[in-house]
């Protein structure tokens, strides 16, 4: 997989709980990685991007390095950790100011040190002045340039965002920022700029323990995420640029959902909110099943919170390699429609991420559902079709007058959405906007998408 923007990347590595995802939000301007005072939040790599010096940086926040007598999933963590390592132009090596050396510090100071890149040295935590002194024990280490700062106090931001400029062989743009940005205005308004095309982006939602971080990883060709048996290993949201066929994506593993009654910790909390989130802001939700265990409850909760969204889903039965062993094909699917029966409008793929058997086709699927989900509508073909609508079932009566329907315009994307302009809109009966609703489905091919009806009074 080829990195889509070509900007240096700072990378920040360092043992449980020093304070690393602290430094990448405050780097990054905003609350990408979730943040608690205990080690090992943080587990797979996290990207976000900055500014500084008027240049954009990619930022990779890493799970703690650990050794000796690690679980599995440290282990795993300190593995992603190691191979973010190799795609550094700068690394930022964090260490506690509160607690002093430790010697697991000194031993990844040493597998630091053979990387080409050049490295930052910070001691973090240093939230005032008494503590400074707490930095002279960290000369034993015998490494330069050491930088002290307070991520969470955002102390000696302003020399740490010089070194690293210094580190990159970049120079400070920060006056020519302003500039900038008044030319690309102009740029906006004469119409001569270039338009930026974001990538599509695509969510991998479920419950926990359904496979989400197996098939992003399936779709990458690598260990971009930590996998375990055990469910909640995921908790920030993955964000991976992505090309294929020639199409450009953003796809986003997010940590399991479950019912607010069932998240115990504040950093599932934590974990769900953002999740919902990333859910809110996608194009497409590729909503995982396990198909070892059928659809559940927990299944259409999540559902049900992006169909309350209006987003396009992709329905992924997973792990079929065994659960076709269990459940015939047609018994799976009476099931999901007694557990998601509102989502019959939405594709429905078998498909293994261990095996990748079937994941070419849920790429054909998004782009056949991408050309539905941003169709754009003529008005004049529009309002032909609600005269024949209305015509095939004309609108009932309110106080002895006829409900008429004046015209009819698509106002967005994503979903479609079409407002109707009548006479009694508050009158017009659910059952009714529901027929309009699947007529428009069945006469501009939007099958596979939510379509929004909104009727209004013409002023």
């Amino acid at each position: 997989m080829q990195k889509s923007f070509q900007m240096p990347t700072i990378v920040l590595v360092g043992r449980p709980n020093v304070g690393k995802s602290t430094l990448f939000n405050r780097l990054c301007r905003k609350w990408a990685s979730i943040v608690e005072d205990r080690p090992g939040i943080t587990r797979d790599r996290i990207h976000g991007k900055a500014i500084i010096g008027g240049h954009e940086i990619e930022v990779v926040d890493t799970g703690g390095l650990e050794q000796g007598g690690a679980s599995v999933v440290e282990k795993k963590m300190s593995h992603q950790a190691y191979d973010a390592l190799g795609a550094a132009d700068l690394v930022l090596f964090v260490l506690d100011g509160r607690q002093g050396v430790h010697p697991m510090d000194s031993e990844w100071i040493r597998k630091v040190r053979k990387m080409k890149c050049p490295k930052l040295f910070l001691v973090n935590k240093l939230d005032g002045s008494n503590l400074d002194d707490n930095i002279e024990q960290f000369h034993e280490l015998g490494v330069n340039p050491m930088i002290p700062i307070s991520a969470e106090k955002e102390r000696n931001f302003s020399s740490l965002y010089e070194q690293i400029l210094i580190a990159l062989k970049l120079e400070d743009q920060t006056q020519n920022v302003e500039k900038q940005e008044l030319y690309e205005e102009e740029l906006d308004k004469s119409g001569e700029g270039e338009l930026k095309v974001e990538p599509f982006k695509i969510a991998i939602a479920g419950r926990p323990n359904v496979g989400k971080s197996t098939l992003l990883n399936a779709f990458l060709g690598e260990e971009r995420c930590i996998t375990d048996n055990n469910p909640g290993t995921t908790r920030d949201p993955i964000h991976t640029d992505f090309e294929f066929d020639g199409n450009q994506y953003k796809l986003i593993d997010t940590a399991g959902i479950r019912k607010r009654a069932k998240t115990v910790e504040r950093v599932e909390k934590f974990s769900v909110v953002q999740s919902l989130k990333v859910i809110e802001a996608a194009d497409v939700v590729l909503l995982l099943m396990d198909g070892t265990e059928g659809p559940t409850e927990q299944d259409a909760h999540v559902a049900g919170h992006a169909f309350e969204k209006s987003k396009a889903i992709i329905l992924l039965v997973n792990k079929w390699d065994e659960g076709s062993k269990i459940f015939e094909r047609e018994q799976f699917v009476h099931k999901m429609e007694l557990k998601v029966n509102f989502l019959q409008h939405c594709p429905l793929l078998f498909v293994s991420a261990k095996t990748k058997k079937n994941l070419g086709k849920i790429f054909d699927t998004i782009e056949q559902i991408r050309a539905q989900y941003e169709r754009k509508i003529k008005t004049s073909d529009l309002n032909k079709a609600f005269e024949h609508i209305v015509e095939h079932h004309p609108l009932p009566t309110y106080k002895g007058q006829t409900i008429k329907m004046y015209y009819a315009t698509q106002v967005s994307t994503k979903p479609p959405t079409f407002v109707v302009f009548c006479n009694y809109p508050k009158q017009v009966h659910f059952t009714y906007r529901r027929y309009v609703t699947n007529a428009l489905r069945e006469m501009f091919k939007l099958e596979n998408v939510p379509v929004r009806v909104i009727f209004k009074a013409r002023k």
